[in-house]
């Protein structure tokens, strides 16, 4: 769970540091791929050391579905962006 969370600052202090959208992007990404389900895990397994183990396996559906959504938003929005790039040209 605090690997989760250092990823997660990590976002907060990147995202404030770079002004550069892609790398903005790339940034969440990581976040969206590494930060949330990794603290999403640890407290999952804190919900299975204290017997909510229906709680457990809600959190890990949600570390599933979070990795599907995440691929195709970064996606969706890379393709935005470098089309309306390529249109103001």
């Amino acid at each position: 769970m605090f690997v989760g969370l250092f990823f997660i600052i990590t976002t907060v202090v990147g995202l404030i540091r770079i002004r550069n959208i892609y790398q903005m992007l790339h940034i969440i990404t990581i976040n969206d791929m590494l930060g949330v389900p990794l603290f999403l895990l640890g407290l999952s397994g804190l919900c299975f050391i204290k017997n909510q183990n229906i709680l457990a396996i809600k959190i890990v559906f949600l570390i599933i579905i979070s990795y599907c959504v995440t691929v195709i938003n970064s996606y969706i929005i890379v393709k935005i962006l470098y089309f309306l790039k390529n249109q103001k040209s």
